[in-house]
């Protein structure tokens, strides 16, 4: 009688603590949803879902006059007079290698809901709130435990990386969601052989498709996993088994739904190629390798301060790093167990997810450089497998016949929850975090900017600081003008600005200034851009 109260207590405390994971998720993913560092890309993505093309930009702000913050912001908000249709062309004009699904729906979300920078990232959060029952269902589908399904649901849930990427307008969150539901319809259409399901797969997969090229390697790896887990086929026509037969088609059919947009791809592929450039800067091996472990650490547990060096030296650096090279290790042996004891579909699922979508990214580096597999958004679909894994081995373990087994799986995996809550409660309070790559500090630029009186910036339109002016407007006074100029070109300043400033000048602006007979002092305390002009 003792021993059922103590059971049945001990599955009440299990209950209340998988609740409270699962609540810390979903607080967490709308905790400071307004406050948090609007960046780059963020502002970048409100233009284009508002409809206005660079080339309007040139023609109304870059045009060398003075204008204040509200002119930026303004270009940020929805244009009642441009509807889904003006989204999408803009879209394809500026940003051509990104598919527009997930921009058309943003419109249509922020045209019910409003544009508030809030309300924007409210669609990535409602999407990355979707990803954790379909974590649950997608572990469940492939393991038949629900053990297996309730920690994958919870991993997500607490998950750092994840949680980041649900907090920012960005497609990301709402691309893991389409990974998962596409890979769960795959998974029934597998067991259960039912055409409806196959259909499902085709649409989501062409869904992923319009949300991000990246999928094109999703479908690869749905297809290995399809491949490998049908057994006695061969390459004789008509002769393929039915399952790889119906995956093909249903992948036919989604990759023809894309041919519009890769025609559309094809006729801006100079801007793409521009936009793209900065993938080809190497890191070195090193570095690569570092970002890989970060990465993948970040999945579960987040220690920004690896990430802003430069670091503690000798043994607190070791102990820093320890968390991350035992979930490296947790990883790989994770896949190794599904890889020696996984049974069919499920364990070519999981190995093809985590392996095959980080190729393109990681060869291409490792032989001709750059920097594509360290951007962590690039790998989200290898994370998953990852995390799919991770779920099955721990679940498996923490119900073992073995009281000693049992206690050590089941202590790995209330570090593992605690860790990633642990790190989304951090998190919540960082008003930049990590994964918005910038090399400059805008909250510093903006307080020093926003002490003068009546300051003007000057800045030319050459890489990308107009953008960069775009994402410090949501942090500048009124008082604050801005001058957009011409590169090289030298702007008369007549203003009655108390103070001058030169944003990122590029040498063939300095120089127009110096012929003008202004110098260049600085950078300002705290930036690395912001220069101040003097005479």
């Amino acid at each position: 009688m003792e021993s059922r109260r103590i059971a049945r207590l001990s599955r009440v405390a299990l209950l209340g603590a998988a609740l409270v994971f699962l609540a810390s998720g979903v607080y967490f993913r709308f905790a400071n949803l307004g406050w948090k560092f609007f960046w780059f890309d963020e502002t970048w993505n409100s233009m284009l879902v508002s409809g206005r093309s660079y080339e309007e930009l040139e023609a109304t702000l870059f045009n060398d006059r003075e204008i204040g913050r509200e002119e930026l912001l303004a270009c940020q908000r929805l244009d009642p007079a441009r509807g889904p249709l003006e989204t999408v062309r803009a879209v394809a004009i500026d940003d051509s290698q990104h598919p527009p699904l997930y921009y058309f729906l943003l419109r249509l979300w922020a045209g019910w809901l409003g544009d508030s920078v809030a309300m924007f990232r409210t669609f990535s959060v409602l999407a990355g709130l979707l990803a954790i029952p379909l974590a649950y269902g997608l572990s469940l589908e492939l393991f038949g435990t629900w053990r297996a399904g309730v920690l994958a649901a919870l991993l997500m849930a607490v998950s750092p990386l994840h949680v980041l990427y649900a907090q920012q307008a960005r497609p990301y969150a709402f691309w893991t969601a389409l990974i998962l539901a596409s890979s769960l319809a795959l998974a029934r259409a597998l067991r259960l052989g039912r055409r409806r399901d196959w259909l499902l797969y085709g649409v989501l997969l062409a869904a992923a498709f319009y949300t991000h090229l990246l999928s094109l390697f999703v479908a690869v790896a749905h297809g290995l996993a399809v491949a490998a887990s049908t057994p006695g086929w061969t390459l004789r026509p008509l002769r393929l088994p039915a399952p790889l037969a119906r995956y093909l088609a249903a992948t036919l059919a989604a990759g023809m739904a894309l041919v519009p947009w890769m025609v559309v791809m094809v006729s801006h592929q100079r801007v793409i190629r521009r936009k793209l450039a900065w993938m080809k800067q190497d890191l070195g091996l090193v570095a690569q390798v570092k970002a890989w472990a970060l990465d993948l650490g970040s999945v579960f547990l987040d220690a920004v301060q690896l990430r802003s060096p430069p670091l503690a030296g000798g043994a607190i650096r070791i102990l820093r790093w320890a968390p991350y090279v035992a979930i490296c290790i947790l990883v790989l042996y994770a896949l190794w167990v599904v890889a020696r004891r996984g049974a069919g579909p499920s364990r070519w699922l999981v190995l093809c997810l985590a392996v095959a979508p980080a190729l393109p990214a990681v060869v291409p580096d490792l032989v001709l450089g750059g920097k594509r597999s360290a951007a962590a958004r690039f790998l989200i679909p290898c994370y998953l497998g990852a995390q799919l894994a991770v779920a099955h081995v721990v679940a498996a373990g923490s119900g073992s016949g073995k009281p000693a087994v049992r206690r050590v799986w089941r202590a790995a995996a209330a570090l593992l929850l605690a860790a990633g809550a642990v790190s989304i409660a951090l998190n919540s309070r960082v008003f930049r975090t990590w994964e918005k790559e910038e090399g400059e500090n805008p909250p510093a630029i903006a307080r020093a900017l926003n002490e003068c009186e009546r300051p003007l910036v000057v800045a030319s339109t050459a890489g990308w600081n107009a953008g960069e002016m775009f994402t410090l407007s949501h942090l500048l006074g009124a008082p604050v003008r801005i001058r957009f100029v011409r590169e090289g070109s030298a702007p008369e300043i007549r203003s009655g600005a108390s103070d001058l400033f030169a944003y990122n000048p590029s040498r063939r602006l300095e120089a127009a200034l110096r012929a003008r007979g202004w110098r260049l002092e600085g950078p300002v305390a705290g930036t690395r851009f912001l220069w101040r002009m003097v005479r």
